[in-house]
């Protein structure tokens, strides 16, 4: 998903803890019974650390994803933030 250094600046920065959750999907797929897709479990002692944690990860990928260029033939499955 993103590099343990990311992760780990995000979270030394927002006072957080980000965890690696879920079993990789293959795109189109869909998860076994019991199963979640990879996500990214973010908590703290404050809602505004979270949410300061979750708009420095989504500006990191946006900034990644602007680097590598972008096309909309490149997406193989739906991704949300929650």
């Amino acid at each position: 998903m993103l590099h343990r250094d990311t992760i780990n600046s995000t979270q030394d920065f927002t006072q957080t803890a980000i965890i690696n959750k879920g079993v990789y999907v293959q795109p189109g797929r869909k998860p076994t019974a019991g199963q979640r897709k990879l996500y990214l479990l973010i908590q703290g002692q404050t809602a505004i650390n979270v949410k300061r944690a979750k708009a420095e990860l989504l500006r990191v990928l946006e900034e990644v994803t602007m680097e590598v260029g972008f096309d909309k033939s490149m997406i193989a499955g739906k991704y949300s933030v929650a």
